[in-house]
């Protein structure tokens, strides 16, 4: 059974010194728009994670991406798993 992923929005927020207020009114018209948001604070950056995970070796580590059609009337997301490739679109 596949989950129902309409009106979700994932925000991945680094920001050091703490979330930024318009990154808080952002959440705020989504949610007024009917969105569920998931702030995930502090996200680490691609280029920081570790070297385990750049190696590939392990299996479990998925890589995700969001692709946004013409308009911003459509979305996929795509998650790679990093060692077999099994990939997912949504």
């Amino acid at each position: 059974m596949l989950a129902q992923l309409d009106n979700i929005a994932i925000f991945l927020v680094y920001q050091p010194q703490g979330i930024l207020i318009s990154t808080i009114k952002t959440c705020n018209h989504l949610v007024a728009n009917g969105y569920s948001v998931f702030v995930i604070s502090n996200a680490q950056l691609s280029e920081n994670r570790p070297a385990v995970v750049d190696r590939g070796t392990g299996i479990g580590d998925w890589e995700g991406d969001t692709v946004i059609g013409k308009g911003r009337k459509s979305a996929l997301l795509t998650m790679v798993e990093r060692k077999t490739l099994y990939t997912v679109i949504v």
